[in-house]
């Protein structure tokens, strides 16, 4: 681990805690084996992530036209990844079948550790959600949750498509995000607060 770097050394040790987990579960090792890999500090050099001021966060959402059919969808996305903390990838791979609309749920099956969730999203990112349904969405044979609104119109929106989006509501906006991953860092930074 001399030779990693500290972010990379932590997935390292998240790894080698899964793999005692499994051996634990199949009896190979004792089950306290786990708990001998201690999580590494964070590296003390490195700053804090950026993150929006209320004020930017509204004049961000502010910016999307919600007038066009595409505007509806990217508000939704950005609702999504502003108050939810969905990754890019996470909103390109919703189905239709993964919102719940009665529950104000939202079904992940493509998440970072490839495990199947079932998230809460706020009364407002549901409404945007229907209301890009119901009058934004082209028709389409597809069951992806977001489409594109151009060639090839009504394929499913991929993940740089999502990113592409927000980046130029960020432009809109007049911030200049390192990534669009601020959005997220943004929202875990308010829940740490409260």
């Amino acid at each position: 681990a001399r030779k990693l770097k500290p972010a990379s050394v932590r997935v390292l040790v998240v790894s080698l805690r899964n793999f005692l987990r499994f051996l634990a579960l199949n009896g190979r090792v004792d089950p306290m084996m786990t708990q001998a890999l201690l999580q590494p500090a964070p590296w003390p050099l490195s700053s804090p992530p950026q993150t929006l001021s209320d004020s930017q966060l509204r004049t961000f959402l502010q910016s999307f036209d919600r007038s066009s059919s595409s505007g509806r969808r990217d508000f939704a996305i950005a609702l999504l990844m502003s108050r939810v903390g969905l990754r890019t990838h996470e909103v390109a791979g919703l189905h239709l079948e993964d919102w719940d609309w009665q529950n104000n749920t939202l079904r992940l099956r493509e998440t970072k550790q490839r495990r199947e969730r079932l998230v809460p999203i706020p009364a407002s990112a549901n409404r945007a959600i229907a209301h890009y349904l119901n009058r934004g969405r082209p028709p389409t044979g597809s069951r992806s949750l977001f489409v594109r609104h151009h060639l090839p119109y009504g394929s499913p929106l991929a993940a740089h498509h999502v990113r592409g989006a927000m980046r130029r509501a960020f432009a809109r906006s007049a911030i200049r995000p390192d990534r669009v991953h601020l959005l997220r860092h943004t929202l875990a930074t308010r829940l740490h607060a409260q």
